[in-house]
């Protein structure tokens, strides 16, 4: 078939009667500016995997689209909601972190959903068990050996790491690296940086290497681990006799705390980058991981998947501090600083 002709195929696919597509968007998330373009390249990019792997990504890339009839995210929205709901919340730079208003309700910073088929969420049990074993064996060694809990918070991490990736990779697909296309690559990664997984990936990554253990920088993967974990196993052994004792409880339990264990995950994340620069007058210090990391804040600050989540734990992180802060004016400047940088958006003028 010509070119043409793959084209033509491509936009007369009926996307919306393949059930294999629609299970597969429902886990991705769409970036805010320029959705229609960037969904139109993840369809490329499942057609030329599920379907036709001659096709190629860029001959639909560049071409203008009309607008999707729904929006696609990361779970179904009913119509009723979609007229009604409020247009999501702009970053706009701001003098203080108390004219940050409290939100009322804001989506998991979390991902906590089954993603991808009954396979692929099987695969993702499994390492999430892996992860909760090297997590009792870091805190409780049972092996008389005094490098047991260094060696399983290493493996933690590097589970963690494989964890990560393969839910971006579920999630987004797999970047296209030959032939190679920079733009396309830039396009993965700028979708891709800003979910939960890459930053929960890039966080182990980072704190696997240091030369010690760092048990805060679990914290956060180990609630994720626990709850999805959980998610699969009422979903496949809700009829065991053993779950129904033991594992239903734990569930339901879990379940009833989602907005606790969303908040504490996040005070989880903000903590982490005040300990990272503690760590600068210990042995353990590291100059790239503070400037790595903060960064990383600033991008789960300014990001519609983790915004308001972290929003909200800095103005609670304000008021708590307010009256310490008025003992010490001379670190306000220091802190306007942070607030500024906090608020500023790359590449805005």
């Amino acid at each position: 078939m010509s070119k043409e002709s793959k084209v033509d195929a491509f936009r007369s696919y009926n996307f919306d009667e393949d059930s294999k597509w629609q299970s597969y968007v429902r886990t991705i998330e769409l970036p805010g500016v320029d959705a229609v373009a960037a969904l139109q390249r993840v369809k490329a990019k499942w057609y030329k995997r599920e379907v036709d792997q001659e096709f190629e990504i860029e001959w639909v890339a560049n071409a203008p689209v009309k607008p999707a009839s729904q929006p696609f995210t990361s779970r179904a929205v009913p119509p009723q909601q979609q007229q009604s709901a409020p247009p999501p919340p702009r970053s706009t730079p701001s003098s203080s972190t108390s004219n940050i208003p409290p939100p009322n309700s804001w989506r998991s910073s979390t991902q906590t959903n089954l993603i991808g088929d009954e396979s692929t969420q099987l695969r993702i049990f499994a390492m999430h068990v892996l992860l909760l074993l090297c997590a009792v064996f870091h805190t409780f060694p049972v092996l008389p050996i005094s490098s047991c809990s260094l060696r399983c918070y290493t493996w933690f991490m590097r589970i963690g790491v494989f964890t990560q990736l393969y839910k971006v990779v579920t999630k987004y697909g797999a970047p296209t690296l030959y032939p190679f296309h920079w733009n396309g690559l830039m396009m993965w990664l700028q979708q891709a940086m800003s979910s939960t997984d890459f930053f929960y990936g890039m966080c182990a990554f980072s704190f696997g290497g240091l030369r010690s253990s760092v048990t805060l920088a679990m914290a956060p993967l180990l609630i994720v681990s626990v709850r999805q974990s959980l998610q699969y196993a009422a979903k496949k052994f809700s009829t065991s006799a053993f779950w129904q004792i033991l594992g239903s409880k734990a569930y339901a339990w879990i379940s009833s705390r989602s907005a606790l264990l969303d908040t504490a995950t996040t005070w989880c994340e903000v903590a982490l980058g005040f300990l990272v620069v503690g760590l600068l007058i210990t042995p353990n210090r590291n100059f790239m991981l503070v400037f790595f990391y903060w960064n990383m804040l600033k991008m789960r600050f300014l990001t519609p998947e983790s915004s308001a989540a972290h929003r909200q734990v800095w103005y609670q992180l304000d008021n708590y501090t307010k009256s310490y802060r008025a003992n010490f004016p001379y670190v306000n400047p220091v802190i306007q600083w942070v607030q500024n940088w906090f608020n500023t958006i790359p590449g805005a003028r």
